[in-house]
């Protein structure tokens, strides 16, 4: 499973999500975010088409150590040589 990294842009700056799921997200998954945004009420209509949904970024969760497997990964990155 992946952990996908998304932004949502607009005059005022942006907000940035990330969600799980193993397939790159569709056009169709970013437009449906996209029209959540245009339809929340916090935008004149002149600002409506300047609302962009775009992907950051992704990881494979696999690669996201467990609070054991950090802690070893640390003890051993920073073991005192003697």
């Amino acid at each position: 499973m992946k952990v996908w990294n998304i932004r949502v842009t607009d005059r005022n700056g942006f907000d940035s999500y990330s969600f799980f799921q193993e397939d790159e997200p569709t056009n169709q998954q970013l437009e449906t975010i996209r029209k959540i945004y245009q339809n929340s009420g916090r935008y004149i209509p002149e600002d409506i088409e300047d609302i962009d949904v775009e992907i950051k970024g992704s990881f494979d969760n696999q690669n996201i150590p467990t609070y054991e497997q950090l802690i070893d990964h640390l003890k051993d990155k920073y073991r005192i040589i003697k």
